[in-house]
């Protein structure tokens, strides 16, 4: 399962922000879709941060122009607010969603079509070694989901060193010269003193994704599962956002795991 990207849908004639603020929300969701009986339903494990949330029951039924989407509630459900949420954004706008079966269709806008699936893969990965650091240890929790297409357009100072003293954690930190800080202060100071011609990158770290198991999951000759599916899904986001990120003159790196 792929949701549209926020800025395709801000791109459309008629923009509308409900719809936008949906696809903000699914593309920082974790939706892992489990096979169901028939072969028309499915499972969605859903929930922010990687955290299980609930399951939604999803199923194509037959339509006026097509097939629709209708999604339900199961009785596996830990955080109601967050699986309401997600519940929303799939049922009011599943057009938003493209789902991909291992045999080789999907579910694109309401049809059912062959579909032969490519990853156009993110060229900036790097791998360095992360020996020494807990890359186990879950990040802390977020008030909402991180929105990764913020990023770019707090490019501008300003806005970034708001959004920097207004830290979503309790006990925000910053690294200069490759030494952690207790605060942001000086960073923040660092981000005073720069000026709109000075170049800028945007670096994410994901020491979960490990060189070996990228190189396996990502060779071309390897058949359509449900690794395949998900790297897809993580290339298209970081695809999108590098564009976004490359639209306003700087670019976009991602740190795997080395091994």
């Amino acid at each position: 399962m792929v949701s549209m990207a926020p800025e395709d849908v801000a791109g459309t004639p008629e923009f509308d922000q409900e719809k936008y603020n949906a696809a903000v929300l699914l593309e920082t969701a974790s939706l892992d879709i489990r096979a169901d009986q028939p072969p028309t339903r499915f499972l969605v494990d859903v929930g922010f941060n990687n955290s299980h949330s609930g399951t939604l029951a999803c199923r194509l039924k037959p339509g006026g122009y097509g097939f629709e989407l209708s999604v339900g509630y199961t009785n596996d459900i830990t955080d109601n607010m967050t699986t309401t949420k997600i519940f929303h954004a799939l049922n009011d706008h599943p057009d938003l969603l493209t789902v991909y079966y291992e045999p080789g269709h999907a579910y694109v806008e309401g049809r059912i079509l062959f579909k032969q699936t490519q990853i156009a893969h993110f060229p900036r990965w790097r791998f360095e070694d992360f020996a020494g650091y807990d890359v186990t240890k879950e990040k802390p929790p977020f008030d909402k989901p991180q929105e990764i297409h913020e990023e770019p357009r707090l490019r501008r100072c300003p806005r970034l060193k708001e959004r920097l003293l207004q830290a979503p954690v309790g006990s925000p930190a910053s690294w200069v010269d490759g030494k952690r800080c207790d605060d942001r202060s000086e960073f923040v100071e660092m981000l005073d003193a720069r000026s709109a011609r000075d170049q800028f990158r945007v670096v994410i770290v994901q020491p979960q994704v490990g060189e070996g198991a990228y190189l396996e999951i990502s060779d071309a000759d390897r058949a359509v599962d449900r690794n395949t599916l998900q790297l897809y899904r993580l290339e298209t986001l970081l695809n999108s956002a590098r564009g976004s990120v490359v639209a306003i003159g700087g670019d976009l790196d991602v740190v795997g795991r080395r091994g």
